[in-house]
């Protein structure tokens, strides 16, 4: 599935489209921060300020190897090489 993402002063040009991901068990500590949504499907943006926002619950050191790759990946494609937390 594809998403239309746009910022506020978007112009037709200025669309980009997102791809969503269903969040499985291999990314523990993400599927605990999602515990409140009934969906599981999110952009890796999404992700990745999931992670920001709630970085007082994020343990990195007891993420899985997988989770790890994921989240350094996340912080180097979005967070421009900047965890923000």
């Amino acid at each position: 599935m594809r998403v239309r993402c746009a910022g506020r002063h978007a112009t037709p040009r200025s669309f980009r489209y997102l791809s969503r991901m269903v969040v499985g068990e291999d990314l523990e500590q993400l599927r605990l921060l999602l515990w409140n949504r009934k969906d599981v499907e999110i952009t890796e943006e999404e992700a990745l300020a999931l992670y920001e926002a709630n970085r007082q619950w994020v343990d990195r050191a007891s993420m899985s190897e997988r989770e790890r790759q994921f989240f350094d990946e996340l912080v180097a494609r979005y967070g421009r090489g900047v965890f923000h937390g």
